[in-house]
């Protein structure tokens, strides 16, 4: 296989299969082709990449069929459903919000046989995800998937955002990390979905991901021999304003709890998180809002010094569909039955 070095992402190559296999152009796309300006520099944009602009302008807006690829197409990225994870909340906003960052950046040359690059980025105040698409001019095993080992994360002032090993970051963030590997249609290639959650992202105008090691590992016998690629991997990626400029909205007015506390509460883009200081790390909570319950999503962060637990809950209910003014009521099941209802706003 050769390597796909050009300026097309999958999304572009869906729209051209999809035209290649439905031959007739809309009449709505013969019209914006007719009408358009074509002053421009051969150089910043080649005839190839307009014919995307121009398809992906239609289709999306008419092409039922390719509509559903396209939802079917992030949902193998980005869903967590096949580790147990749900966040479908943070695929909606991907799907139906463009809340996503296409960096399709340069590759990084590894060797003569490897060479990586970043496909998409997303992050809120809560979720970092980042793809990262390993290319082998030789055939990988499929059971191999690739794993960054000391993953490096930094804002444009070189504040760490995350660090594999533990390194000390920015306001002392709680991080933690998981993968997702996705399916890709051949051998020579392996992409891996990282997501790291954390307990506050600060708002930031570049991200800067930097590594030295990869390895490849069957991930159905760990036991096995495996592959360690050195690398000095290094990608300074301008964010988008959607992520510069987020919106958060932060529930600061919470009652009383009875065997722990809030340190946190928001709604974003992305759905709705709570942070609490809990005794029990089994503690289930849900979110009722508008008569309808949520159920939460959990993940440990951290231990604190008093051997209590620092605790995530995820909501799959978003910054646009709560009103602030109310707010919500999270009920937390205890001994006997018993409920503890607590206001949000």
């Amino acid at each position: 296989m050769k390597y796909q070095d050009n300026d097309f992402d999958e999304i572009d190559e869906m729209l051209f299969k999809y035209f290649k296999e439905n031959q007739e152009v809309p009449q709505e796309t013969q019209n914006i082709i007719k009408n358009m300006n074509y002053n421009f520099k051969r150089n910043d944009f080649g005839i190839r990449k307009i014919a995307i602009i121009i398809l992906a302008i239609t289709t999306l807006t008419t092409g039922g069929v390719f509509a559903q690829n396209i939802v079917s197409f992030f949902k193998n990225i980005f869903s967590l459903s096949s580790i147990n994870i749900n966040n479908d909340s943070v695929v909606d906003a991907i799907e139906k919000d463009n809340y996503i960052q296409n960096v399709n950046s340069k590759f990084i040359k590894i060797n003569n046989d490897y060479k990586i690059k970043i496909d998409y980025l997303m992050l809120d105040d809560i979720n970092l995800y980042i793809v990262f698409d390993l290319q082998s001019k030789n055939e990988m095993q499929e059971s191999y998937r690739m794993s960054i080992i000391d993953l490096m994360v930094r804002n444009e002032n070189d504040e760490i955002i995350y660090s594999a090993n533990d390194e000390n970051t920015i306001n002392n963030l709680n991080t933690i990390e998981g993968s997702k590997k996705i399916e890709t249609t051949n051998n020579n290639e392996r992409k891996e979905l990282t997501f790291i959650t954390s307990n506050g992202y600060p708002k930031m105008k570049k991200i800067k991901i930097s590594f030295n090691t990869i390895v490849l590992y069957n991930e159905e016998n760990y036991s096995e021999d495996k592959i360690q690629l050195n690398c000095n991997a290094k990608f300074k990626i301008n964010l988008e304003e959607k992520f510069i400029n987020r919106k958060t909205y932060n529930y600061l007015n919470y009652e009383n709890m009875e065997n722990g506390k809030i340190e946190k509460c928001i709604s974003s883009n992305t759905g709705t998180y709570v942070i609490m200081e809990l005794e029990n790390s089994e503690q289930e909570i849900d979110l009722i809002y508008d008569n309808k319950i949520y159920k939460g999503k959990k993940r440990l962060l951290g231990v604190y010094n008093n051997g209590k637990y620092e605790l995530l809950y995820q909501f799959n209910i978003t910054i646009d569909d709560i009103n602030k003014d109310t707010g919500f009521s999270l009920i937390m099941e205890k001994v006997d039955n018993v409920k503890e209802y607590i206001k949000i706003k």
